[in-house]
């Protein structure tokens, strides 16, 4: 379960540098007189929706299981999380529309974009906030608790 837990916070630290470079395209949109590089923000997109959803939300998943069976007063956190993800999703394919589109040299609205990034963004950082400051930290207590219980059979 450790190592569980360290691999999910070496992939939020990856997950966190494609965020920040996101971000600092993102930030192009503010100035209509500059122009983000759609093609590299819709790459990241795709690896959020895509690889992000079919690897890491899985093992999030064994994890929330875990939790569920031994920490039962954990689960309102888990569902609105899981709700969170889902929503993460939503945006996510919706926002890769849109940059499949303007990649393609079709006029999307700037604003409406915008706002969708902005959006993403904010449910990407507070997915990733709330698993480092709280499910993690759960999870750990769970361990140490485990090797406690095991210990003291012995």
């Amino acid at each position: 379960m450790q190592e569980l837990l360290e691999n999910f916070h070496r992939e939020h630290l990856a997950m966190q540098r494609l965020i920040d470079q996101f971000d600092r395209e993102a930030e192009l949109m503010r100035d209509p007189s500059l122009d983000p590089d759609y093609h590299n923000m819709l790459e990241i997109v795709r690896v959020f929706v895509g690889h992000t959803h079919k690897e890491h939300y899985k093992k999030e998943q064994q994890l929330h299981h875990v939790l569920r069976l031994s920490m039962p007063e954990v689960t309102p956190l888990l569902e609105r999380l899981e709700a969170n993800q889902l929503e993460q999703e939503e945006l996510g394919s919706e926002l890769a529309q849109l940059l499949e589109a303007a990649c393609s040299g079709h006029l999307v609205p700037r604003p409406k974009l915008r706002a969708l990034v902005e959006d993403f963004v904010t449910h990407l950082h507070k997915h990733i906030d709330d698993e480092e400051s709280q499910i993690i930290d759960y999870a750990e207590q769970w361990v140490k608790g485990d090797v406690l219980s095991g210990l003291q059979a012995s």
